[in-house]
């Protein structure tokens, strides 16, 4: 995957450039990072990330809707 990512020109991404991608800070970034919640290279020039590690990082958070079947047995659940 390294190899495949050192050949693409957009395959690694910079702090700024997950933050933005993210929208968060690059702190939150860092924190993301330090807390080993997502992937990342350590280089003596900082941190770099791969778009893949990335994007795989936010398809792993995407929270499904729900029918209005399931929300009224929420709600029941709530209220009863």
């Amino acid at each position: 995957m390294l190899k495949e990512a050192l050949n693409a020109p957009e395959g690694f991404l910079t702090v700024l450039e997950v933050a933005g991608m993210l929208r968060v800070s690059r702190t939150s970034v860092y924190r993301l990072a330090e807390r080993r919640k997502i992937p990342f290279y350590k280089l003596e020039r900082g941190l770099i990330f791969s778009r893949s590690d990335v994007e795989t990082f936010l398809s792993n958070r995407r929270v499904e809707t729900m029918t209005d079947h399931e929300r009224e047995e929420i709600q029941a659940e709530l209220v009863g």
